[in-house]
């Protein structure tokens, strides 16, 4: 397709040469990450090692201009040989058309043989075999080569360090006065036929609807632990995240929710259901790994708390979650990650907790809390969920097979079947015996989680349905059963099946108390520890559907503001950031290291003809910063979007636009201070015009490129969260745009030329050449003047060189368009970002929107 001679030979010798490079750049990023295990030094070590092979290879430059110390180098490089094979196995031997007559004996026509091509750029004849047998040892030695360093260089987990701090000994003697009293946390939830499903668009495919479960009837009580169970796949954690209204829909999946939920008997918006519930997700990656528990504990506070309380007040609520929640012994370790030994599994989970209680909600749901812990610390954690439960709160979490002595201290239980179906709902107490009533007796050394599970998972829940038909079995359907310690009036009421409740289930009415005004709710909240009195209600009122954010806890939910958040965001980026020093200097180190590499090849650029070569390839190499911003985003964006994710967009606790500035705070002085870094080493040492305007002009193409690179890593890693989809994508879309650049494609269809205008190094290469190569005048030898041998040299000036490639442009113009780019390609990615951050309601309304018009 591309027009490159299509014998059958060639094209067999081209697959070969192509799948060899495949297969050596593989087994050379083993290597690099053989070498460091963290990305930052991994990407590092690769994009310097390509960076070494590219500018070697003869394509960028010709060798004949590289110093004599280090010619050499080409030899070690693999893709010399490939770049040799290919251009061996195209032009060998070939002849082009030339517009003198008389053929290759012509020696006007000399300039449009293969052999001249090859002999211009530096290559041996004839040299197609020597250099696919090199490549194949480059395989063996690059596999080899991980191999050793796998063992010598084994991966050592560090110990995290202790970090002081002045708020040490506050919780010691500072008691919190933010909790209500028991009765006025109370919150009890009823499900009424409550059910999920979710439509699968499919490209060129129909719509597909699955049912992830089915209408349920259930009520959670405060004060005890009330557990959802099943087997995998029977929609334990999508009932959390429905009843959290933490369904995330996308272009191609939508989600249905059907069915009520009702807090102590009246329906409530979203806003309430937020405003009183907090969310424990399954994992702990929302934790920076830098950051020691007190820390952690400390911003959350100051980002989560309302923003009336000052800074002391915060601190303090966090101290007493530290103490509450047993994180005294390691408050002031860090969280640690896989290469950072910090606290325990155990000692994590508690760490979320603890930031989901900050705000003293009145429903604690969590997702599989004891996922991935040994049977002591699951313990420990089942008795820190009950304590929180004796404070009156309503806790609610999905487990998969707890152990018998844990499974005691649940108060209540919700069975589903695979496929979401209910088995049963009730009292703990009274599981074992409704099934032994329907034939299935559980053993007395048998653990009865197990038991159930087992049960569920043998038997369909229609052959349990026809068990339940019974009559006398029909009968213990909807038992009323009080608890020992439940207040009169408390009962609890298990139903099988996903039976309605009875018609004479007493109904706890939902009755918040009257919203103060703005002086009062401040006097009542700087006091801490006034109680909050229910106001009486008409029926009426009782019925209505809550649209205010709900004050039965110590604290609203309310987004913190911008002026607020972004200095707290700020300081915590750079705490962080600053013990991890890997991560800013690998920003740094990549353009520099980039920038020696070019200048050690190119420096001093010549005026002869072959520096013609060097010089645009010059410029055309430094497109490969390009890939620089990217690799700095993949090594710093996903763990900031995990916590934005959970903190802002689940939470609610700041604003995207807190986010977006301080990662843009955050990113952009490294990339300042390693752009002219950068321009210092390729503008004076390499030798381009040494003016304030070269220096300044290669600074700030720099810098655009990169951050053009950071802002496709931060739309493309918003899009997809699999970073290895992501990189694919990203490296396919930044290869286009550097061959689009305007050097290794000259003669583009209408199409690409057009779309050619969206991308950066168009305007990189174009400013940047037609700066430099403006006056600069060529010489040549008297073999390559055109015949005869007095003749003129092929080119003279830099302006022939512009003309040649068609970049004879304005500089101002195009540095201009690099810095638009630039700006709408940020926008771009903000775009991503707010179109994520509203669960993609924002694109459908806009596209309605524009089919109605």
């Amino acid at each position: 397709m591309a027009g490159m001679r299509a014998d059958a030979s060639q094209f067999f010798t081209f697959f070969a040469i192509q799948l060899l490079l495949h297969m050596i750049a593989v087994n050379l990023a083993t290597v690099c990450v053989a070498i460091s295990r963290q990305f930052m030094l991994a990407s590092l070590a690769a994009n310097l090692t390509f960076t070494l092979q590219s500018m070697a290879c003869g394509f960028f430059i010709n060798t004949r201009t590289i110093a004599i110390w280090l010619r050499w180098i080409k030899w070690t490089a693999y893709v010399f040989y490939a770049f040799g094979a290919l251009c061996t196995n195209e032009f060998g031997g070939h002849f082009y058309d030339c517009p003198s007559p008389g053929g290759p004996s012509n020696p006007a026509c000399r300039e449009y043989t293969g052999d001249y091509i090859l002999a211009s750029l530096n290559l041996p004849p004839n040299w197609l075999w020597r250099p696919i047998v090199v490549l194949v040892g480059f395989i063996l030695f690059f596999f080899i080569l991980s191999g050793v360093i796998l063992q010598i260089l084994t991966t050592e987990v560090e110990v995290a360090k202790t970090h002081e701090s002045e708020a040490a000994s506050a919780a010691d003697t500072h008691e919190a006065n933010t909790r209500l009293d028991a009765q006025s946390r109370a919150v009890t939830i009823t499900l009424e036929n409550f059910a999920l499903a979710v439509d699968r668009k499919r490209v060129f495919k129909p719509k597909v609807t699955k049912q992830i479960f089915l209408p349920i009837n259930t009520t959670f009580k405060p004060g005890v632990l009330n557990v959802i169970m099943g087997p995998s796949g029977s929609g334990k954690s999508s009932c959390l995240n429905a009843m959290a209204r933490r369904l995330y829909g996308s272009p191609l999946v939508k989600y249905h929710c059907t069915g009520k939920m009702l807090l102590n008997g009246s329906t409530a918006t979203d806003d309430v259901i937020t405003s009183i519930c907090s969310y424990v997700p399954q994992d702990d990656s929302a934790l920076l790994p830098c950051l020691t528990v007190r820390e952690t504990l400390h911003f959350a506070a100051r980002l989560r708390l309302p923003a009336f309380l000052n800074h002391e007040q915060k601190i303090q609520r966090a101290e007493s979650v530290l103490m509450q929640l047993g994180l005294k012994d390691c408050a002031d370790t860090l969280i640690g990650s896989d290469m950072v030994k910090g606290i325990s599994g155990g000692e994590k989970r508690r760490v979320s907790i603890g930031i989901q209680i900050l705000t003293d909600p009145q429903v604690l749901l969590l997702d599989e809390p004891t996922s991935g812990l040994d049977a002591f610390t699951a313990f420990s954690i089942i008795e820190v969920l009950q304590g929180l439960a004796d404070e009156g709160r309503t806790i609610i979490f999905s487990i998969h097979q707890p152990r018998s002595d844990m499974f005691k201290q649940f108060g209540g239980v919700l069975l589903l079947a695979k496929g979401g179906e209910v088995i049963y709902t009730g009292p703990v107490s009274e599981m074992l015996p409704y099934f032994e009533k329907m034939g299935f007796k559980c053993s007395s050394s048998a653990n009865p989680a197990d038991f159930a599970l087992d049960l569920v998972s043998v038997e369909t829940p229609k052959s349990l349905q026809g068990l339940h038909a019974d009559k006398d079995l029909a009968n213990t359907a909807t038992t009323v059963t009080a608890t020992p310690d439940a207040p009169e009036g408390d009962q609890h009421t298990h139903t099988a099946l996903g039976a309605a409740p009875a018609a004479d289930q007493p109904v706890h009415e939902f009755s918040p108390p009257a919203m103060p005004s703005v002086e009062q709710e401040q006097t009542q909240h700087r006091s801490l520890n006034q109680d909050q009195e229910d106001q009486p209600q008409t029926e009426t009122e009782k019925q209505k559907q809550l649209t205010l954010p709900a004050s039965l806890g110590t604290y609203r939910r309310q987004r913190l503001p911008f002026r607020h958040a972004f200095p707290i965001l700020l300081q915590r980026g750079l705490l962080n950031l600053r013990r991890q020093p890997n991560l800013l200097t690998g920003r740094i180190t990549q353009l520099v290291g980039l920038g020696i590499v070019l200048t050690a090849f190119c420096a001093p650029l010549g005026h002869n003809y072959y520096s013609v070569q060097t010089r645009v390839g010059y410029i055309q190499a430094m497109s490969s910063m390009f890939f620089v911003g990217m690799l700095s985003s993949i090594a710093l964006y996903p763990g900031e979007r995990d916590l934005y994710n959970h903190e802002s967009r689940r939470d609610g606790t700041y604003g995207l636009e807190s986010f977006f500035c301080y990662y843009l705070a955050l990113e952009v002085p490294a990339e300042i201070v390693a752009s002219m870094l950068f321009s210092l080493l390729t503008v004076f040492a390499v030798g381009l015009p040494r003016t304030a305007g070269q220096y300044f002009l290669m600074a700030y193409a720099t810098f655009c490129v990169v951050e053009c690179g950071e802002s496709f890593g931060i739309l493309f890693l918003t899009m997809f969260t699999h970073t290895g989809l992501a990189v694919s994508v990203m490296s396919v879309v930044l290869s286009i745009s550097i061959h689009l650049g305007g050097v290794l494609s000259i003669g583009i269809d209408h199409f690409l030329s057009a779309v050619n205008h969206i991308s950066p190094v168009k305007w990189q290469v174009g400013a940047l050449l037609s700066y430099s190569l403006r006056g600069v005048q060529f010489t040549c030898s008297p073999e390559q003047r055109v015949p005869p041998v007095t003749g003129p040299c092929p080119v003279q000036t830099g302006v022939q060189v512009l003309d040649l490639y068609q970049l004879n442009v304005d500089t101002v113009a195009y540095a201009l368009a690099l810095g638009g780019v630039t700006i709408g390609y940020r926008l771009l990615a903000y775009v991503g970002l707010k179109i994520q951050a509203s669960g993609w309601q924002a694109l459908r309304t806009m596209m309605r929107g524009s089919r109605h018009k």
